[in-house]
C-alpha cells in the first residue's frame, strides 16, 4: 500500500513458508521465488 491506502500489488501464496520476508529497492519490492513488483 502506499501512503494514501492504495493497494500497489498482491499476490497468494499456497504456503505461508514459502514467504521469507520482502525484499525492497528503490522502485520495486519482491517475496524471493513468489513474485516481484516494479512500483511507481
Amino acid at each position: 500500500m502506499d501512503s494514501s491506502g492504495r493497494v500497489l500489488g498482491d499476490v497468494d501464496v499456497d504456503m505461508v513458508q514459502l514467504v521469507d520476508g520482502v525484499e525492497w529497492e528503490e522502485r520495486s519490492a519482491s517475496i524471493r521465488t513468489v513474485v516481484h513488483w516494479q512500483l511507481p
